[in-house]
């Protein structure tokens, strides 16, 4: 099931009718599926823009396509893209993400999203969520793992990073959120290298 440009309009026309506009702060493209995954999000982008031009529009993506000149084109026409990263390296890569097979290795993701940054014009959030776990899985928290993470934001250069940790039930039984005391010291640590979070 694709949603197009055209299917938008005209639902979110119909929504607007019911809502006070000066309460939308901004209009956010995610969902159950991976947004850049449609192959017309830049109109659906420009859809929102003709209806709500002084409202902001975001991308939530997984950043795994964020190497395709096509997805970086569409997420251009945004103003605020938070895209995910939790590792740095393909074994934590592959632990925490289990990205499916075809998707881009975990280096050349940080090459796009450094790519991007450089030319896009709005506001690109890393989204990065710490996890530990009840059995030995590799973990974003382990030295091995988090150095390599915070060397990969220091090389994009995002206007922030959102640092999350699960505070819902996760899919995995093992997987665990961390302690404050935790992201405390990864925020501390993004302070010193210039992030803001």
């Amino acid at each position: 099931y694709r949603v197009d440009e055209k299917k938008l309009e005209a639902e979110l026309s119909h929504k607007l009718e019911q809502l006070d506009i000066a309460n939308i702060d901004v209009v956010t493209f995610s969902g159950t599926g991976e947004p850049t995954l449609n192959p017309r999000l830049k109109d659906m982008i420009l859809c929102v823009r003709r209806l709500l031009p002084d409202i902001p529009v975001a991308v939530l993506t997984n950043s795994s396509l964020i190497n395709y000149p096509n997805v970086c084109s569409s997420l251009m026409n945004a103003d605020i893209v938070i895209a995910k990263l939790d590792a740095a390296d393909q074994k934590t890569f592959f632990s925490i993400n289990r990205p499916a097979p075809g998707v881009a290795k975990i280096g050349e993701i940080i090459d796009g999203l450094r790519s991007f940054k450089k030319e896009f014009s709005g506001i690109l959030s890393i989204q990065m969520m710490l996890i530990s776990a009840s059995t030995s899985i590799r973990t974003n928290i382990e030295d091995r793992a988090l150095g390599p993470l915070i060397e990969a934001i220091r090389i994009i250069e995002p206007d922030e990073v959102q640092v999350n940790t699960p505070t819902r039930p996760p899919s995995e039984h093992f997987v665990r959120p961390v302690s404050r005391r935790i992201i405390l010291q990864v925020r501390e640590i993004l302070e010193n290298i210039g992030i803001k979070n």
